[in-house]
């Protein structure tokens, strides 16, 4: 070794059981480039190798990769030592005390995989896949023209009512288990639905949509609870009346489809803080990460399970979206149907 400079000896592969070589910066820049030019061909220790990372700047890493070494980005404190219990809020003070401030961490997957299913047709809610989930959200492309002004003109004129409600019961009880029959009742409960709406009604296509919707989850709730003797069907203008606050229905099962606007808001369960919603705590302690939050769109339909579902997985916490207002200051309202099993 007696060929080698000094200066370069502490940075030899070690023996086995004998400590690395003190350290410092200047040392490990200056050797860095005796070695980049050539002058010497050699293996660092591990250790040393470890120790070079932490010292090494960032703008000697072009002379640090042709040797092999893995370079680190120059931090100014180092993992170890870095106090993991500094809180979001002190993100300032941590910084300047050499901490790394704690981030909230990302949730995985298999965490929230018991929330809700995503279906691409409302008799997919009949799988098997689907019992595991507190809730199932079908995504469906909006096909009508826009009725923001048309809904907004009913809600003005109290066309549904004091309440901004309309509401039919449909009798399965008496129908049986013809699919047939079962299929006539929500058709009849569905026209007499419409008839209820006051003012210059729902344009054609709307009033169309709503009643295939109809019949269609019909059908797919009485197979879903074929033991049900009845059924809640609704619809419902959402404007001054709506629920802002977290919370889970307490029915079996609630189906709705926001029509116009923005629809049903969604939490993941782990994302919730139980305690909290039994308690009536407020909005921003119920939900723990409120940018961690999922909604249903225009003409999505979300099967929502509620307290009384007989499944573990069940109660999915939810909350209408935040109020939107037209120009003028007046609220935008939205047209939602409703089915309930209570």
């Amino acid at each position: 070794l007696d060929h080698f400079s000094p200066r370069l000896k502490p940075f030899l592969r070690q023996p086995a059981g004998r400590q690395s070589c003190p350290a410092t910066p200047h040392r490990h820049v200056g050797n860095l480039r005796a070695l980049a030019s050539g002058s010497a061909a050699m293996v660092l220790g591990p250790s040393c190798q470890r120790e070079h990372a932490r010292t090494v700047p960032v703008q000697k890493f072009g002379k640090a990769m042709p040797m092999g070494m893995q370079p680190r980005r120059s931090l100014w404190w180092h993992r170890s030592e870095v106090k993991k219990n500094a809180p979001v809020q002190k993100l300032g003070q941590a910084m300047s005390a050499g901490m790394q401030p704690r981030v909230a961490a990302r949730r995985s997957t298999a965490s929230r995989a018991n929330t809700v299913c995503m279906c691409d047709c409302v008799q997919e809610c009949l799988q098997e896949r689907c019992k595991n989930f507190r809730g199932v959200h079908v995504r469906r492309p909006q096909t009508l023209r826009p009725v923001q002004s048309h809904v907004d003109l009913l809600g003005s004129l109290g066309a549904l009512g004091p309440e901004s409600i309309v509401e039919e019961t449909v009798q399965l009880a008496r129908v049986g288990c013809s699919e047939d029959g079962i299929a006539a009742e929500w058709s009849s409960k569905a026209r007499r639905l419409l008839r209820q709406v006051g003012g210059p009604g729902l344009p054609f296509d709307l009033s169309q949509q709503i009643q295939r919707d109809c019949v269609e989850l019909g059908m797919v709730m009485a197979k879903m609870f074929p033991d049900t003797e009845d059924m809640l069907l609704k619809l419902e203008l959402m404007g001054n009346m709506f629920c802002p606050r977290w919370h889970q229905d307490s029915v079996k099962c609630r189906v709705i489809i926001t029509y116009n606007g923005l629809g049903t808001v969604y939490a993941p369960h782990d994302n919730v803080n139980l305690w909290a919603l039994e308690n009536h705590r407020s909005n921003d302690h119920i939900v723990r990460d409120a940018s961690d939050v999922l909604r249903a769109y225009s003409g999505d339909v979300l099967f929502m399970k509620g307290k009384l579902f007989p499944s573990a997985a069940n109660g999915l916490v939810h909350k209408s979206p935040d109020l939107r207002y037209h120009d003028d200051g007046s609220i935008m309202n939205r047209l939602c149907l409703k089915i309930d099993v209570d």
